[in-house]
């Protein structure tokens, strides 16, 4: 006697947000494990599952456009500078607001950004630009080292003087961003300012969005090619091609100078 399941249903039970590009997967396994049990003569024919067409993700990827990441530190940083709030408060505002640059201007996932340290990370200049190499130990298609903009090396430098101004103390093996997520406090900002959806794909925006602000960032000035671009990110070429090459519209082909965004 079998006992008949949905499979589907018992996944997504159990997993409200597995993606259907997993259960796509799982399905294909389990295809295999049952035409194997077939050529064994361990099941029949009429044993075998009818397999449920996926409906096809949408895989397009959220990002900010210049002005709604202008809008974005606007407000991020009048909200650090409120003499309103507490001095605990003004500090996890700026330290998110610093975040929120370095992010930007490296492509570093959050896990990755996450389990940085201070000695992870030099100074180089380039063309009379400061820049930083990363080394990323803990990512999640291995080690790498990231190359970023003068933007990120700002963001480190404006959290060196935050912490020294409020006594957190600083060697090569402190935690960069000293917590595990800015989850709550990114969320504050983003409703805040009106930006918590992307309206163009009516997808939610959270802290992979300025991952994938960089990445379309990049793709969009055209002045590094995709080969470098997946490699600083630890991406493939296919992935950077099929996630967001071929997802930018002509509008999203702004003409307006991103390095001329003001973040401090």
């Amino acid at each position: 006697m079998y006992l008949k399941i949905d499979y589907l249903n018992f996944r997504k039970l159990e997993n409200p947000d597995i993606r259907n590009t997993s259960l796509h997967q799982e399905f294909n396994a389990l295809r295999l494990v049952m035409r194997w049990a077939e050529l064994n003569d361990l099941v029949g024919k009429n044993d075998l599952p009818d397999y449920p067409t996926l409906k096809k993700e949408d895989n397009r990827r959220t990002f900010f456009r210049p002005d709604e990441y202008k809008s974005l530190l606007k407000t991020s940083r009048s909200r650090f500078q409120e003499k309103e709030v507490s001095e605990e408060t003004r500090f996890l505002r700026e330290r998110l607001h610093w975040w929120i640059v370095f992010m930007v201007g490296c492509g570093l996932r959050v896990s990755e950004a996450q389990h940085l340290k201070f000695g992870d990370i030099k100074e180089f200049t380039k063309n009379n630009i400061k820049q930083l190499e990363i080394a990323v130990r803990e990512g999640k298609t291995g080690s790498r080292l990231v190359v970023s903009e003068n933007s990120s090396y700002q963001a480190i430098i404006k959290l060196k003087q935050l912490y020294l101004k409020n006594g957190v103390r600083i060697d090569k093996s402190t935690n960069v961003f000293q917590t595990n997520t800015f989850s709550k406090s990114l969320n504050n900002l983003l409703e805040e300012c009106d930006l918590k959806t992307d309206d163009r794909l009516n997808k939610k925006r959270d802290g992979k969005s300025f991952r994938q602000t960089y990445i379309s960032w990049e793709i969009i000035k055209n002045k590094r090619n995709l080969h470098w671009i997946a490699k600083n990110c630890g991406n493939s070429i296919e992935v950077i091609q099929k996630n967001y090459a071929n997802n930018l519209t002509q509008e999203d082909f702004f003409s307006e100078k991103i390095n001329a965004i003001p973040i401090v």
